[in-house]
């Protein structure tokens, strides 16, 4: 999933920008670039975010959404 979404995810199930940076090691421009979708990380930042929300978000939250997973279908 990307990171950019699971940072709006944790914004959305009530975490504060500054617990989230904490939690991650991040910077807080970092993080509020995250929450805008301006921002990306690398490898290692990445894994513990995903890390870091796997605890905190329940599972069906972790799951990519459907637009993610299928291909578009056209001419329907």
């Amino acid at each position: 999933m990307s990171p950019v979404l699971l940072v709006q995810r944790l914004v959305r199930a009530g975490l504060t920008p500054r617990a989230i940076e904490r939690k991650c090691g991040f910077s807080r421009s970092k993080v509020s670039r995250l929450i805008e979708g301006n921002a990306s990380l690398t490898a290692a930042e990445r894994d513990t975010l995903e890390e870091f929300a796997a605890g905190v978000l329940p599972p069906a939250a972790m799951a990519s959404p459907h637009h993610e997973r299928c291909a578009p279908r056209y001419g329907r």
